[in-house]
């Protein structure tokens, strides 16, 4: 049995178990149907990645003659078909990069022997997508998915640099920004949203911050009445047709949120009002544990949460809005109440405060006195 072991930024790295030796490998493309590979021994781990990477800089000054006829087709094709699967868990997100794979960068790309590619090539693609109007969001997609897949052809020492990570993003090109709720229509909404069936959740996803698939994947486990904390571990997902379960959208988006007293308070109503209803479906009832359900206990579909919400906002008296931009609005009500945008940051589970600033953050109200407990205070009871 071989054991093998990967290190950052080390290649390819695995002792061989006949003779104990270390061994690494770079893989260079691929030659009638078959995987080229160039190889390094020595007797430690440590002596195997110095060579490695001695073969790694060696080809970053000039690629070989198999490399140099690697097309980025034939590389993206094999990045897809053989890394993304062992880094990437979520099926919506496999989807995306073969949209972009195959809808963008092979068309614009494709043709051309991946050692030379330019960073002007990139840049010229990015433009001529942003010039047929595509949202300049949806052109920094394509550009992050070339630059993921660069940075394993750099690793495997095909090409000396990534030139989609070191290009400016050309300007242009519709960049979505959503609104948010100020205080007064904040308060309509929870008094219009009253006696709804998902109430709590618009309350929960106005106080929290939190996106819609995180509320929707809530269990009752995740409640702590007694400390006053909701553990946000899941997110609910559509993916092909079906709805599931899945990981939060980013690793910082799972932890325990402290609750502000109207959401504590209403979830343990909430408990109560379920419990009813429970006993009203009787056999129907599915035992999920969803804070959030359907009348029988089932997740609850995306697309008729967006109707109840849109309900309940026209019931408000100010139209059509996304439940989206209830987090819009949890981020602009915190920082216009005086809480630190790297405070409002890390509630959000953002890595950084550009995006919260860039994006979340509309002005609402005049700075208020930045109490702790900001949201306690502007929906006091």
């Amino acid at each position: 049995m071989v054991s093998r072991r990967r290190g950052h930024g080390e290649g390819s790295i695995y002792r061989r178990a006949e003779d104990g030796l270390w061994v690494g490998y770079i893989t260079l493309g691929s030659e009638s149907g078959k995987q080229v590979r160039r190889y390094v021994s020595a007797r430690t781990r440590s002596a195997a990645i110095e060579k490695l990477q001695a073969l790694q800089s060696a080809l970053g000054a000039g690629a070989s003659t198999v490399s140099s006829r690697v097309t980025v087709a034939a590389f993206l094709e094999r990045w897809l078909a053989d890394v993304v699967p062992d880094s990437v868990t979520s099926v919506n997100t496999l989807d995306n990069y073969r949209w972009a794979i195959h809808g963008h960068l092979v068309p614009s790309l494709g043709h051309r022997p991946l050692v030379r590619l330019t960073p002007g090539e990139v840049v010229e693609m990015l433009r001529d997508r942003i010039s047929a109007g595509m949202a300049r969001n949806t052109v920094m997609r394509l550009r992050s998915v070339l630059s993921a897949a660069l940075d394993h052809a750099v690793l495997e020492g095909l090409v000396a640099r990534n030139v989609a990570s070191i290009t400016r993003p050309p300007k242009g090109g519709t960049v979505p920004h959503g609104r948010s709720l100020d205080l007064a229509e904040a308060q309509a909404l929870l008094r219009a949203a009253e006696g709804s069936r998902l109430e709590v959740a618009f309350v929960t996803m106005l106080m929290l911050g939190r996106r819609p698939g995180e509320t929707l994947g809530l269990v009752w486990s995740d409640f702590d009445p007694g400390a006053k904390t909701l553990s946000i571990q899941r997110s609910l997902k559509r993916e092909r047709g079906a709805l599931i379960l899945g990981t939060t959208k980013t690793r910082r988006s799972r932890r325990v949120l402290a609750l502000p007293a109207p959401v504590a308070n209403a979830l343990a109503s909430h408990r109560r009002r379920q419990a009813k209803e429970r006993l009203r479906a009787g056999s129907a009832w599915q035992d999920t544990g969803l804070i959030f359900s359907t009348s029988i206990g089932t997740l609850v579909d995306p697309n008729n949460f967006r109707r109840e919400f849109g309900r309940v906002c026209a019931a408000a008296g100010f139209g059509h809005w996304h439940p989206h931009e209830l987090r819009h609005s949890a981020v602009s009500l915190l920082s216009a109440s005086g809480v630190s945008i790297e405070r409002v940051a890390d509630v959000m589970g953002h890595a950084t405060t550009r995006t919260t600033e860039a994006v979340y953050r509309h002005n609402v109200l005049p700075t208020a006195n930045g109490a702790v407990d900001a949201m306690e205070q502007l929906f006091a009871e």
